[in-house]
């Protein structure tokens, strides 16, 4: 009877085992998975449970791979200016990924997810910067490449396209701290981000800091001419004249059918001849022949690259009237140094002085008439002929 009651007893223990097991087991397969709260998009549910998850262990990159597709799945649903957060949850769970063991599928999945996110939303604020038939959409660009940048901070398109929005919004200062950072995060930084710093500083009135970064693009001056003439254009407004035509020098041999470098070039060689006349003229007022031969040799030579470059400007391109203009100025200009040099050198000097000014006048006037035929009418052009006629007849005769 002992034996039966104690069988019965051990029975009704084991199938209350039994019974318990069933109902956990029955309960456990009734607890929906992460991935169905996923498909279900009960996304607050599905990181709540990754998170308990991770809790009890960390090691967990599929689940940290995944927590970050929820973010970038979140971020789609908001405005644009309202995924920061949800684009940095997501970079940071994928870089925790990313720092464990993963599978090659895994590798290719994290990759995946973060370039087709940083794709969409550097491409969409492109389209929209391109097209900008709204005055709002502009600044709707300049969001969706802030968001490219939180995606992949070591790509420079997205900063660079956010620097351009930036500058075009007038926010120069903005366009520079966007690029700042950009030279400070990137690996391997652009010669062209480091052009549109250059740029940057120079509309923001900062020559020196437009230099330095000029010169720090301009590893190959003859690679990229928007660079080198960029920078030349740097050294002209902060007063290096030497350096701005060391450069365009440079620019006329790898560009020879380039007008506008060639007609920058002989302005900046003009100025270089004026200083040494100025010089020769100091020489002949302090009557000191030591220098006089050596300037007016100088002089002459440069003057004459001068003429050279201009000239060939203008024959590259004859119906731009900024180059007629250029040649008409320049024997102007020509003409009264060299008239004033006669007043005070002396009676070996002076008829050589007199004969260049003449030839110059003559050729300023030819230059003024052509500019003339291109601008009938034009009050100040021929105001200036007729100034310049008056002082060859008064002057030279008619001769």
């Amino acid at each position: 009877m002992h034996n039966t009651l104690s069988k019965k007893n051990q029975y009704s223990r084991f199938a209350g085992f039994v019974l318990a097991i069933g109902f956990f087991f029955s309960c456990s397969s009734s607890a929906p998975t992460i991935t169905t709260l996923v498909d279900e998009q009960q996304y607050t549910e599905a990181l709540n449970a990754i998170e308990a998850s991770l809790s009890n262990n960390p090691n967990q990159p599929e689940l940290l791979i995944q927590r970050g597709q929820i973010y970038l799945t979140l971020a789609k649903d908001v405005e644009v200016y309202d995924r920061i957060e949800f684009y940095q949850n997501a970079v940071e769970s994928f870089n925790a990924a990313s720092a464990m063991d993963l599978t090659n599928d895994q590798s290719i999945t994290v990759s995946n997810e973060l370039n087709s996110a940083w794709a969409d939303e550097l491409n969409t604020g492109t389209d929209l910067y391109e097209n900008q038939s709204l005055s709002d959409r502009i600044d709707v660009a300049i969001a969706h490449f802030s968001n490219a940048i939180i995606l992949n901070p070591q790509d420079p398109k997205a900063y660079m396209s956010q620097a351009v929005a930036l500058y075009n919004s007038n926010k120069t200062t903005d366009a520079i701290e966007t690029l700042n950072s950009a030279q400070t995060t990137l690996e391997d930084v652009p010669d062209k981000l480091y052009e549109y710093l250059g740029f940057l500083h120079l509309q923001n009135n900062n020559s020196e800091q437009a230099i330095f970064y000029y010169e720090l693009a301009n590893t190959d001056v003859t690679a990229n001419k928007n660079i080198a003439f960029g920078l030349v254009n740097t050294y002209i407004l902060n007063q290096r004249r030497e350096k701005a035509i060391d450069l365009l020098e440079q620019l006329t041999v790898q560009f020879p059918d380039d007008a506008r470098i060639r007609n920058v070039y002989g302005t900046q060689l003009f100025f270089i001849a004026e200083g040494i006349l100025e010089d020769l003229t100091d020489a002949y007022i302090a009557n000191d022949p030591t220098f006089i031969d050596q300037l007016k040799f100088e002089a002459e030579g440069v003057s004459e690259q001068a003429e050279e470059q201009l000239i060939t400007a203008y024959e590259l391109e004859n119906t731009e009237q900024e180059y007629v203009q250029s040649l008409a100025v320049f024997y102007n200009n020509m003409t009264a140094i060299y008239l004033s040099l006669s007043a005070i050198s002396p009676e070996e000097d002076k008829e050589l002085f007199l004969n260049k000014a003449e030839a110059l006048l003559d050729l300023s006037i030819q230059y003024y008439q052509i500019l003339s035929s291109m601008n009938p009418g034009d009050a100040e052009i021929n105001a200036s002929i007729d100034m310049l006629e008056k002082l060859k007849t008064n002057r030279f005769g008619n001769s």
